[in-house]
């Protein structure tokens, strides 16, 4: 039964790092997008949001691919929900 919940664990580990991994890419072709269907050109204050919640997962996905090698996985759990939550903080501050 310890062995099964363990490769439970790796198994949700790993998909929270694909998980934030298309966070990140989402979030920088977000800026991408803005620059096609923008009629002027685009300020740092409009992109700022999309930045900063790219610069959250980068950091986030580095910490939790670091932490993979370790075998903390539990840990990465962690990090990602806290992740998730530091995004959807940033999304209601900047984007509503």
């Amino acid at each position: 039964m310890k062995n099964f919940l363990q490769k439970k664990e790796v198994t949700i580990s790993r998909v929270a790092i694909v998980i934030i991994f298309l966070a990140l890419i989402r979030t920088i072709a977000e800026c991408f997008r803005l620059q096609y269907t923008s009629a002027s050109s685009l300020t740092f204050m409009q992109l700022k949001p999309f930045l900063m919640g790219a610069l959250t997962a980068a950091v986030a996905c580095l910490i939790m691919t670091i932490l993979s090698f370790y075998s903390k996985y539990k840990i990465i759990i962690g990090i990602s929900i806290l992740a998730i939550i530091a995004l959807l903080i940033i999304k209601s501050i900047y984007l509503l």
